[in-house]
């Protein structure tokens, strides 16, 4: 078997902002019955989690480069960040400052906890739910189509994520909420989050099997 070079790009402002990017990349791949598992996809799914490496390099080319000669088949992918090319600009001639750049960082992270914490919220519901309900006899009722799902099969439409960082929750019969959740305040988070402006740019991948 041999390998070939896979990276992606994206903006962040550390290395958390890279791995939320990483997960739905993989989320994505995983809805069209690939296997995270399978280290013979070649895709984001061949990657064995993800690190991220030190430093910031000065453009895309010199990241790139990194990540390839430190990543290995069958690793975890490989993060480098870069600066962008006005940043890196504004940093060369005074405009811009170390110091703007840290203010910047612990203003988005402050949205990013507030993002991970109303997250870890609901998860934390769920696994209360599948705790009381999952396994047991019994059925319950999709709170939107009212259809009745036994517990012992409510993991197809209630539950968390591999990581514990997510949960699902959509009823298999109707496609629609099936238990009830208070996403408002998520929403709003993830709304700001959507919104941020990250400090820098990144590239990761590395070699995957083919």
């Amino acid at each position: 078997m041999g390998a070939w070079d896979l990276t992606y790009d994206c903006n962040a402002s550390s290395f958390e902002d890279v791995v939320v990017y990483f997960d739905k990349l993989i989320e994505e791949q995983e809805k069209r019955g690939y296997d995270r598992d399978d280290p013979y996809c070649a895709n984001v799914t061949s990657f064995h989690g993800i690190k991220n490496l030190d430093g910031i390099a000065k453009n895309w080319e010199e990241a790139q480069k990194e990540v390839l000669d430190k990543s290995e088949k069958w690793g975890p992918a490989v993060s480098k960040f870069y600066y962008p090319k006005q940043l890196a600009i504004s940093l060369e001639n005074g405009t811009a400052s170390l110091n703007d750049i840290k203010k910047k960082v612990n203003a988005n992270m402050k949205i990013y906890k507030k993002l991970k914490k109303e997250e870890e919220k609901l998860v934390n519901k769920v696994d209360e739910f599948l705790k009381k309900r999952g396994g047991q006899a019994g059925f319950t009722s999709c709170i939107s189509c009212k259809s009745k799902i036994s517990n012992n099969y409510v993991k197809k439409c209630v539950g968390t994520g591999w990581d514990k960082r997510s949960y699902y929750n959509t009823c298999c019969i109707c496609s629609k909420p099936f238990i009830r959740l208070n996403e408002e305040k998520l929403n709003i988070c993830k709304k700001n989050y959507n919104e941020i402006s990250h400090v820098y740019q990144v590239v990761f991948g590395g070699w995957v099997a083919s």
